[in-house]
């Protein structure tokens, strides 16, 4: 999947992704079907715009112009076994449930 900016689709995404709720056996990793994700962060001051979006504070049009306004900086996250096979060399952080490690191969 790929988001060339900040979008509904990106924004619904993101929220998708961050709904945790260890009651809800529903929620599984990963919680969306794409060997490969890249887009902006969802981090810092966009992450604030984002959190009010999800609570329902804002509309996506207004939280879309927001974080438009805001310096982007794009990632490229990998999400499967598939994806990390195309890697020669790597340096990763992978996350365990709440928990995030580390390593350089």
């Amino acid at each position: 999947m790929r988001f060339d900016h900040p979008s509904k689709q990106w924004l619904n995404f993101i929220r998708d992704n961050r709904r945790i709720n260890p009651v809800n056996s529903n929620l599984t990793e990963p919680r969306h079907k794409y060997d490969v994700v890249s887009g902006p962060i969802a981090n810092d001051k966009v992450a604030d715009v984002v959190a009010v979006y999800c609570l329902g504070k804002i509309s996506a049009e207004d939280a879309i112009l927001k974080v438009k306004a805001l310096p982007s900086v794009f990632q490229l996250s990998l999400h499967t076994t598939l994806a990390f096979s195309y890697i020669k060399s790597v340096a990763y952080s992978q996350r365990i449930g709440a928990k995030w490690s580390s390593w350089i191969k």
